[in-house]
């Protein structure tokens, strides 16, 4: 829940600097993220497949490499993925 305090807050300086963004910037930097988090667990797009298959969400191995190499993944399939990892939190920016 928003709290009236906060919805009318200002974005802060590193989220404003983030709207200049273009859209090919904004794929690495979603298919950077999804790939460290693969690297940090020691998974690979094999592991990553199982795992989306023991939750229901059926992909190929070509399907999610290439989503997952230009970036152009849905937030559904990032979340799916976030899901199948056990990941409850994501950090987008340190």
């Amino acid at each position: 829940m928003i709290s009236r305090n906060t919805a009318n807050a200002m974005p802060s300086p590193s989220i404003a600097l983030d709207m200049s963004m273009t859209q090919d910037n904004w794929n690495k930097q979603a298919a950077n993220h999804l790939k460290a988090e693969l690297a940090r667990l020691g998974i690979g797009y094999e592991t990553l497949i199982e795992k989306l298959n023991a939750i229901g969400v059926h992909e190929t191995y070509k399907s999610v490499s290439a989503k997952i190499n230009r970036g152009t993944f849905s937030f559904v399939f990032f979340m799916q993925c976030m899901k199948a990892l056990k990941q409850k939190t994501v950090r987008l920016e340190e």
